[in-house]
């Protein structure tokens, strides 16, 4: 699932109305995901050493990668849509959301998160750069990748900001409607929102891993060290 945040964090809704938060659920788990995460050293060569020395800068980028996929069998421009509806209702009133994805509101929703919008003002024209998204795979554990804690942080969220959104339409129907796509995904992982900067910390990675973070959802309960130490198999 992927939420659009405001700058406070809580969910976008429509148009700033008091509708409920605006989401997208895809329509298959992704075959893969892929999180790359490599810190930023400074090196310095020294005369008759065989490997220069390091110096730690900063922890460097976090993406998530992954490919969402989504297919429609029923052409959507044969539909006979009332007054009033919209495809997506009558394809729920019917129980046939799940299997039949109008593609283009898909991609286009997922797009719009990479792009700036403009309002004209009396003597100029405002910029709003696109707002962060928060990306929630149940039981994944990829809200712990890169670190613990931070802004908007769980243990199954990512909290950041869509770096690419890039279709690939792989089937037509007749009529033109794309019938199967898939979207690449790559969202960067911020510390920032609402003007507060918290990035997320790795010295509480171990115990959360290890099961001695205690408390509600504070840790996986692996307890790999513990496994270690009574000499089992972990």
């Amino acid at each position: 699932m992927l939420i659009p945040l405001a700058q406070d964090g809580r969910p976008l809704t429509p148009y700033g109305t008091a509708a409920a938060p605006e989401y997208l659920r895809f329509q298959y788990f992704p075959d893969s995901i892929t999180s790359t995460k490599a810190p930023t050293l400074s090196s310095k060569e020294i005369p008759g050493m065989n490997l220069p020395v390091y110096g730690w800068i900063s922890g460097g980028e976090h993406l998530i990668n992954f490919t969402a996929s989504f297919s429609c069998d029923i052409d959507l421009t044969e539909l006979q849509v009332g007054r009033g509806e919209n495809v997506r209702e009558v394809l729920a009133r019917r129980g046939l959301e799940q299997d039949n994805v109008d593609i283009r509101a898909a991609v286009a929703w997922l797009r719009q998160y990479t792009l700036a919008s403009y309002f004209e003002t009396e003597n100029s024209i405002r910029t709003v750069p696109p707002p962060p998204v928060r990306l929630h795979i149940p039981n994944s554990g990829i809200g712990v990748l890169a670190g613990i804690g931070g802004v908007a942080s769980s243990p199954d969220s990512v909290t950041g900001y869509l770096r690419t959104a890039d279709p690939t339409y792989a089937a037509y129907f007749p009529s033109g409607l794309p019938r199967v796509a898939s979207v690449s995904i790559s969202l960067a992982q911020t510390a920032q929102l609402g003007g507060v900067i918290r990035p997320p910390s790795a010295d509480r990675m171990a115990r959360y891993v290890s099961g001695d973070a205690g408390g509600s959802g504070g840790s996986y309960g692996y307890r790999l060290r513990a496994s270690a130490r009574e000499g089992r198999r972990t």
